[in-house]
């Protein structure tokens, strides 16, 4: 079973409630000069990370695992250095074992892309989907209430 919110403009900052900050590298950049492309699968990763381990984890087994199953970027603008991009992250959908994140980058006061990312948890031994439990299902739903 799967629950969805009303999709909203993840382009709009004051949509999130939760926040992951880094800092833009040198390293990130390719040959045009700003932000590589891949550096901002990156941030979004730090940015779902942040709240898995902050939010959800500690309602579940120490030894769950997530795996990511599917991530969509848009691109809107570029990024350069020197530089930080603060990566908002929000919940889209809940289903029996996954979990659709919705995340905008922002950098220098504007949208640089907005993303969607699934998140599945998997049983440590059969390594397939495991339902959420019931605890943490209702407060995931919480926290996607805002």
């Amino acid at each position: 079973m799967s629950e969805t919110l009303a999709k909203p403009n993840l382009a709009d900052r004051s949509l999130y409630r939760f926040w992951y900050r880094d800092t833009i590298r040198f390293g990130d950049l390719d040959r045009q000069g700003h932000v590589n492309n891949a550096r901002f699968a990156t941030y979004c990763e730090g940015g779902r990370v942040a709240v898995l381990d902050q939010q959800i984890r500690p309602l579940l087994a120490p030894s769950d695992l997530f795996v990511l199953a599917n991530l969509t970027i848009n691109f809107r603008r570029e990024m350069n250095y020197p530089g930080e991009v603060d990566v908002g992250t929000r919940i889209l959908r809940l289903g029996s074992s996954s979990l659709t994140f919705g995340q905008g980058l922002f950098s220098k006061g504007d949208c640089t892309a907005t993303a969607e990312a699934t998140v599945v948890l998997l049983d440590p031994v059969s390594r397939r989907p495991k339902p959420f439990p019931e605890e943490a299902r209702a407060h995931l739903w919480g926290l996607a209430a805002d």
